[in-house]
């Protein structure tokens, strides 16, 4: 149970341990910008999963489904990059937390460089699907840091009414579009 995101440590981190992942009523009438009386309604209601300790926790999971956008994370590990997968995995799921975003899944892609290995695969089918409002990673280089595949994956989403948002670009748009192209074209050679 924890209070707040930034109380997030590190670890095996999967969609699995987000359904132990408790706030405050207090936090969560911040997250999701609803009432308390609102959130104390649907504990009433039976709606939300709660745990009453020195004060009343809400499983975090239950309202993001009704109130989040629904987003994927996407984590990779490259030979150059040697950020942990976990430690990425947790910068988004705090920026996922801290936006009330309902977390879906999340891919972990390890030592991969092209767009036809089963981990993108899974995410080209996971965009096409539609099932999910953002697709999310760390820096925009974790997708891939070839330009042009970026672009396809920017056109997919797009297409198929995904936001591409990263932890430190944050929601990457039109106008942002060709900063981070060139950005990946500098990083690349």
């Amino acid at each position: 149970m924890v209070e707040n995101a930034s109380s997030l440590n590190s670890g095996d981190i999967n969609i699995e341990n987000l359904n132990d992942f408790y706030v405050t009523v207090k936090e969560a009438s911040r997250i999701f910008k609803v009432s308390k009386r609102k959130i104390y309604y649907l504990i009433e209601k039976n709606r939300v999963k709660y745990k009453r300790l020195e004060c009343i926790y809400v499983l975090y999971q239950d309202l993001a489904k009704l109130f989040g956008k629904c987003v994927v994370i996407y984590v990779r590990e490259s030979r150059n990059e040697k950020k942990l997968l976990n430690e990425q995995i947790l910068d988004c799921i705090r920026f996922s937390i801290n936006r009330g975003w309902y977390i879906v899944d999340i891919i972990k892609h390890v030592c991969a460089y092209d767009l036809t290995d089963r981990h993108r695969e899974k995410l080209i089918e996971l965009i096409t699907s539609r099932s999910f409002d953002i697709l999310l990673a760390t820096r925009s280089d974790r997708f891939t840091r070839d330009s042009y595949a970026f672009r396809l994956l920017y056109e997919l989403c797009k297409q198929n009414g995904i936001e591409i948002w990263t932890v430190h670009e944050g929601f990457i748009d039109e106008d942002r579009l060709e900063g981070v192209l060139l950005n990946l074209e500098e990083s690349f050679w």
